[in-house]
């Protein structure tokens, strides 16, 4: 089910098969996540994708989940969970 989650974000619930939980697909929106995304550009030498990642990652209370060594400027605001390196 698709449903509204705070500052205009869609949120659908899709099945996983290989563990049977859903997963979160989110259409990111919203004027106060551009600012908060602005504020992490401003602050930390991040790309604005980056850190608009990370500001989602902030509202919705979640992790980003990466292998961008670039997340290490960040790393103390949200919670970072790493995939391995090749």
């Amino acid at each position: 089910p698709a449903g509204r989650h705070g500052d205009g974000a869609v949120v659908r619930r899709e099945p996983s098969a290989r563990h049977g939980r859903g997963l979160r697909r989110v259409q990111a929106g919203g004027h106060r996540r551009v600012l908060a995304a602005a504020a992490l550009k401003a602050n930390y030498a991040i790309s604005y994708a980056d850190a608009f990642a990370a500001a989602l990652a902030q509202q919705l209370q979640g992790p980003v989940v990466t292998g961008d060594p670039e997340f290490h400027k960040v790393a103390a605001l949200v919670e970072i969970l790493w995939l391995p390196q090749r």
